[in-house]
């Protein structure tokens, strides 16, 4: 495992925050990389997409992509536009878990990107999908499932639930 260095300006700590600023939209997208518990080198536009959407009812693809390039303008890494097969894309040059905690005020810098070991990481953001579910009206609750979940692998879910015990 290593640092990761894109080049570049250093990141740029106020313009990050004035990004969390400037919109409902960015200050979700600044506190859902801010509670996560793992980073990650490359952040497709699809995956957020699909993370953001799950969490609030508007967002488009664009607003992502808008985000990702002010990002790159402000020396985070690098936006990725998708070409012959592959999807549009952030290279992270700093920790992105960092940035969400910047941007909201809980950090005071940066902390550096470090590459996953190839042979133990697991690219979670292409595996899991993120699904919210409304338990109650006062209780969200969230199950990141493969993304190619079966119908067999979902009723063995199900199945589980069932076998739960329930306190009454």
């Amino acid at each position: 495992m290593g640092e990761v260095n894109t080049g570049g300006p250093d990141p740029d700590i106020d313009g990050v925050r004035r990004l969390y600023r400037d919109s409902a939209f960015n200050k979700a997208v600044f506190d859902n990389f801010a509670g996560r518990s793992t980073s990650s080198v490359e952040t497709t536009v699809d995956r957020l997409h699909a993370v953001i959407h799950s969490e609030r009812a508007e967002v488009s693809r664009q607003d992502i992509v808008g985000l990702f390039q002010a990002l790159a303008r402000r020396g985070c890494g690098k936006f990725v536009i998708g070409r012959k097969g592959h999807p549009s894309r952030f290279q992270w040059k700093v920790d992105l878990v960092s940035v969400g905690k910047v941007a909201t005020g809980e950090a005071e810098a940066f902390e550096p990107l470090i590459e996953p070991d190839p042979l133990l990481a697991q690219k979670e953001e292409d595996e899991f999908i993120v699904h919210p579910y409304m338990l109650r009206p006062d209780l969200r609750i969230e199950l990141a499932l493969p993304r190619d979940l079966t119908s067999v692998e979902a009723n063995r879910i199900a199945d589980f639930v069932r076998t739960l015990p329930f306190v009454r």
